[in-house]
């Protein structure tokens, strides 16, 4: 039997803060959820590199804030960030013999959580995983396990219950389809307000990892033309026309989507429905799409992929691995 880990010795006392740290584990989330939705470390950012503010300079910086004691509940916010290396804190003594007064800079950590000089970050996408449209999902993850259905049919209208049982009974049932009565790509129809939250996670995040894609990996060049296959509004597929400007690029994602889609110079947005056929092109850019479906319908995906490729065409696949034996990363 392979070993994944060794098996380390812990004193009772190690094990006991490690089980009230799980248990308390809910908070860090939640309080960074709060500040990124205020602005927060945006705020502290524009006030320059290497700034500390006090909690009550970033209130009065902050238009929305209208509640009197703002700054102290922020101050016990700000000391939890403190402790996960989003921000640093400095104590700073008041002129005239004044009681030192607490500031906080942003941690070198805290890189991607504000805008860089393209407006872009990965808050967005932690906002995105963490809107409450996903969090109900995750209350689930017991109940699929274990094969019951938490939500009522009638609370879903005739057509989402057929589109739930179906997925139920080919899948075994889906947490985020066992919360909602419906896919994910479903819930965008009736929820305008997550699908902002969805796309701008996902075009953000996809931005930050594609410029590091096309910094370290050299099989764009030499294309004719290129799909990217759930591009969402094509900001991916941009990044691609803007460094290799000879080729011709496709946008491709369901039709409801596309729709939103800005124009972008070398860019055509398609329509459509992967499932059923993909547009034709030189190579196919599939980037976190597979990772949403099961081995069935990625393998139809893949089938659709090759008959729309030429004989020396290819797939460039972007995918998280997971290890065989998954020890601490």
């Amino acid at each position: 039997m392979e070993e994944c880990q060794r098996q380390e010795v812990v004193s009772d006392e190690e094990a006991f803060l490690f089980a009230m740290e799980l248990a308390c584990g809910c908070c860090f989330p939640m309080v960074l959820k709060s500040v990124l939705e205020l602005g927060i470390l945006e705020t502290i950012a524009k006030a320059g590199p290497g700034a500390y503010l006090s909690a009550s300079q970033i209130v009065s910086e902050i238009s929305t804030i209208k509640n009197p004691e703002a700054a102290a509940m922020l101050e016990r916010m700000f000391n939890l960030l403190a402790c996960y290396n989003i921000l640093t804190c400095s104590l700073q003594q008041q002129p005239h013999g004044g009681k030192a007064e607490r500031h906080y800079g942003l941690h070198p950590k805290a890189k991607y959580l504000v805008n860089n000089e393209h407006g872009v970050s990965l808050a967005s996408f932690f906002l995105m995983l963490h809107d409450k449209v996903f969090a109900d999902s995750c209350v689930q993850l017991q109940a699929v396990v274990v094969g019951h259905l938490r939500y009522q049919a009638a609370d879903f209208p005739a057509v989402a219950k057929v589109v739930v049982y179906r997925k139920v009974e080919e899948e075994g049932g889906l947490p985020f389809n066992n919360a909602h009565g419906m896919t994910l790509f479903e819930i965008h129809d009736t929820s305008p307000g997550f699908n902002k939250v969805f796309y701008k996670g996902l075009s953000d995040s996809s931005s930050i990892t594609m410029k590091k894609i096309l910094e370290t990996y050299n099989g764009f060049e030499g294309l004719g033309s290129v799909v990217d296959v759930g591009g969402g509004n094509g900001a991916i597929v941009n990044m691609i026309a803007s460094k290799y400007p000879t080729i011709k690029c496709i946008n491709f994602d369901l039709p409801h989507v596309i729709k939103e889609a800005p124009p972008y110079t070398g860019v055509k947005h398609i329509g459509g429905d992967m499932f059923v056929s993909v547009p034709e092109a030189d190579a196919i850019f599939l980037k976190w799409i597979c990772h949403d479906w099961n081995d069935e319908q990625c393998l139809k995906l893949l089938k659709n992929c090759h008959d729309s490729l030429p004989e020396s065409g290819k797939v460039i696949l972007v995918e998280g691995i997971i290890q065989k034996c998954q020890a601490q990363s």
